[in-house]
């Protein structure tokens, strides 16, 4: 049995029901404090006290008061196979916040493999473009004809003849 802040008594059946109570008894409209069983073999009262200090005496039927047959190992067995519960309940927590673990490391790790490939591939395309930035393009008569003049003047003066005898259309 078990006492609510609305003034009902819960009465549990644990055998029947484990989620909801067999019956309820509205005591009174004030939260219900206390309870406290009396009896003998014949008789069984359950004092039940409330907020405002009013002791309800209320007789326990004889259908909740006579045990079952085996209820005693049957409690037992509901109690065993509750506590297996909670311990398969636990490692499997257990074991579900590992593979989480494992999951968020291997997605961080992918994470950061995908960055790193980002930011190569930012890398390489800003080395070409600066490559192609920094190169300078030499006519193909200057790379031949410079190494082979003795002096610069003679460089400018032999370039000088190289323009003006290009067509044109082309700019000097």
């Amino acid at each position: 049995m078990t006492s609510r802040a609305d003034g009902c008594l819960d009465i549990w059946d644990l055998m029947d029901r484990s989620h909801h109570p067999s019956l309820q008894h509205n005591v009174g409209p004030e939260a219900l404090t206390a309870l406290e069983f009396w009896g003998d073999a014949t008789l069984q009262l359950l004092a039940v006290g409330d907020k405002q200090g009013t002791l309800h005496i209320l007789e326990i039927p004889r259908t909740l008061r006579k045990p079952v047959p085996n209820e005693q190992e049957l409690v037992h067995a509901l109690l065993h196979r509750q506590i297996a519960s909670v311990r398969y309940l636990t490692t499997r927590m257990s074991f579900r916040q590992k593979e989480l673990s494992l999951k968020e490391a291997e997605d961080e790790v992918r994470r950061g493999e995908a960055e790193a490939a980002a930011a190569k591939a930012a890398n390489d395309e800003a080395t070409a473009r600066q490559a192609a930035e920094d190169q300078v393009v030499t006519p193909p008569i200057l790379v031949c004809i410079l190494p082979w003049c003795a002096s610069f003047r003679a460089s400018f003066l032999l370039l000088s003849s190289l323009l003006t005898s290009f067509p044109p259309s082309l700019p000097p």
